[in-house]
C-alpha cells in the first residue's frame, strides 16, 4: 500500500495492505474497525513530549533545547532510575506489540485465513521505538494464538523538518533542529511521527 494511514496504538487504525497467501491479489482492512475511545488515545506527540520520549538518550543540544524545553533543559535534569524507566519502556512496547497482535488476530478472522505469518509496520523515530524489543513483545504476547511464530518487521521512518523563514525541508539529526541551510530553529516537524501497520500476512 502506498499510503498506509495510523493504526490505533496512538491514533485511528485507517486501511492496511493485506495478504493472503492462500488467494491472489492484496486486499485492504476496512477503515473504520478497532477505533480507541477518545478517552484513551493519545494526541499527536508534541516537540517538547518527543524530547521527552529521548530523555536521556542523546546529549543535550543547544538549538533543540531552544524550541522544545519550554519549562527548562529536559537533558539537564537527572534521569529517572534505571529500573523505573526499563520497567516503563518494557509496559510501552508491550502496550503497542498487544494493539498490533489484536489487529492482526482479527485479520485472520475476517478474511478466511488461518494464520499470521508476517506484520510489517512503520514507526517514526520521535515515537522512539526500540524495534528488537517491540519484536520480541509480540512473539511474546503472540503465543498461543494464530500470529505465533509470525514476524514483526519494524520500518524506522526518519524525522523530518521543515524551516518556516527559509522553507526547507531536512532531516533531523541527532535532535539537532537547526534549519542546515539558514541555521534557524523555527521549524516545523512533518515526519518522524508515524505508527502505522503497512502490512499483515496471512495464510
Amino acid at each position: 500500500m502506498d499510503s498506509p494511514e495510523e493504526i490505533p496504538l496512538y491514533g485511528d487504525l485507517g486501511s492496511a495492505s493485506l495478504v493472503h497467501r492462500g488467494q491472489p491479489g492484496t486486499s485492504h482492512l476496512p477503515a473504520d474497525r478497532e477505533k480507541q475511545p477518545e478517552s484513551v488515545r493519545e494526541s499527536p506527540p508534541t516537540a517538547e513530549a518527543a524530547l521527552g520520549a529521548f530523555y536521556g538518550d542523546f546529549p543535550r543540544n543547544p538549538a533543540a533545547c531552544t524550541i522544545l524545553c519550554k519549562g527548562g533543559c529536559l537533558a539537564a535534569r537527572r534521569r529517572r532510575p534505571k529500573t523505573k524507566g526499563q520497567e516503563t519502556r518494557a509496559v510501552h512496547e508491550l502496550g503497542i506489540a498487544q494493539s498490533i497482535l489484536d489487529i492482526a488476530l482479527k485479520a485472520v478472522g475476517e478474511n478466511g485465513g488461518t494464520k499470521v505469518t508476517a506484520v510489517r509496520i512503520q514507526a517514526g523515530e520521535l515515537r522512539s521505538i526500540i524495534a528488537d524489543q517491540l519484536e520480541f513483545c509480540f512473539a511474546f504476547a503472540a503465543k498461543g494464538t494464530a500470529a505465533e511464530g509470525a514476524k514483526l518487521e519494524v520500518e524506522v521512518m526518519p524525522i523530518i523538518a521543515v524551516c518556516g523563514p527559509c522553507e526547507k525541508e531536512f532531516r533531523v539529526e541527532n535532535l539537532d533542529f537547526r534549519c542546515p541551510v539558514c541555521q534557524g530553529t523555527s521549524v516545523r516537524v512533518v515526519r518522524g511521527q508515524e505508527l502505522r501497520i503497512r502490512e499483515i500476512e496471512i495464510c
